[in-house]
């Protein structure tokens, strides 16, 4: 579930810094840690508001705060969508799955807002359940009413308090089949935007009329961590914010296979044996096992390569002390990265039988 956090009286009063529609902030919790939100207010509202899922150690603290409970907060980050300049006089297309609504309810607010300098607005929104429709009731006694505003909702599976549409967005989107005119705004899981934006260049959409948000890429949001580095560009710097055809500019990132374990029962041995029954499966026997102190995600003198003829297929061993802070683990793990485009052009899944 997904719970909200409001930050007022800064400053006497004020809030601390002024927004774009999806830009974030970092929120600290001293002895705790911190994390990247998106803000889910809009600018022409006096406080601060994100909506925030718990799914961590910072989370979690922050689902518990009292009234009252002080956190630091520093930002903006990020460029933020083009409200004033690519989206005014634009009919809108905004279409979230999930927690990905957060991101787009300050793009979405602040159009209400200034309703005259924007066209028909279209809200495509679904969830896994009637439960997990963010800022369900806002959305039914708020944005349902607005003329020219229509709001399309739809749930993974049917339930018997809900009478609507019922199926995954994608789908939906495709069901409903907009005028290609639209500016279109998404965010949501990576399954979904996949298969949305595939839907919409069906439908006739170009790439240069969709625009998404990264932000799930970014650490410190200052450019120095690395973590959202694509080619030549940081997300925290560049982004979070990217037409679709500006993303095409950026070179394919390695599709992986990960492993991981943690805990009292993991070790090294154990993460090599589960990669070493992968390959077996694969076809894959003839490689050779090679020691790496350098690289920089896993502890030096507890890590190995795994190379067939001098290419590095895999990677395995003991996470850096300092990768597991980043994402607030305290026990230590062990992980092998696997890297998909060469296990399959190294994979023998021929089998001869015989009777």
């Amino acid at each position: 579930q997904a719970g909200h956090s409001y930050f007022g009286d800064y400053l006497d009063g004020k809030k601390p810094f002024l927004h774009i529609p999806g830009q974030c902030a970092m929120l600290s919790i001293p002895g705790v840690g911190e994390a990247l939100f998106s803000i889910t207010s809009s600018p022409t509202e006096d406080y601060l508001d994100f909506s925030i899922k718990k799914c961590g150690c910072v989370t979690n603290w922050l689902h518990q705060m009292e009234v009252g409970q002080q956190v630091t907060i520093r930002g903006p980050y990020g460029n933020g969508f083009p409200v004033d300049t690519d989206f005014a006089g634009k009919d809108l297309l905004f279409i979230a799955g999930g927690i990905g609504l957060a991101p787009l309810h300050s793009v979405i607010n602040y159009c209400r807002a200034y309703r005259d300098r924007y066209g028909k607005i279209d809200i495509v929104y679904g969830s896994r359940s009637k439960a997990d429709l963010v800022d369900f009731p806002e959305i039914v006694d708020e944005w349902c009413k607005e003329d020219g505003i229509n709001v399309h909702l739809t749930i993974d599976n049917a339930q018997p308090d809900w009478d609507g549409h019922v199926g995954f967005v994608p789908n939906f989107v495709k069901e409903l089949g907009f005028d290609t005119s639209k500016t279109v705004v998404m965010c949501g899981p990576p399954i979904m935007i996949k298969f949305t934006l595939a839907g919409l260049m069906e439908l006739g959409f170009a790439r240069e009329q969709v625009y998404t948000t990264m932000e799930l890429k970014m650490k410190c949001a200052l450019g120095k961590c690395g973590r959202c580095n694509i080619g030549d560009k940081y997300v925290c710097k560049d982004g979070p914010v990217f037409r679709f055809d500006q993303l095409d500019e950026l070179p394919d990132e390695n599709q992986e296979i990960v492993i991981g374990m943690y805990g009292q029962d993991a070790d090294y041995f154990k993460i090599k044996g589960i990669l070493e029954h992968l390959l077996d499966t694969v076809g894959i026997r003839d490689y050779d096992v090679v020691p790496v102190t350098d690289h920089p995600s896993f502890h030096p003198g507890r890590t190995a390569s795994i190379q067939v003829e001098g290419k590095q297929l895999a990677v395995l061993g003991e996470v850096h002390p300092n990768v597991r802070g980043n994402y607030e683990i305290k026990a230590r793990t062990y992980s092998a990265l696997v890297d998909m485009e060469l296990l399959e052009q190294c994979a023998d899944l021929v089998r001869l039988y015989k009777q």
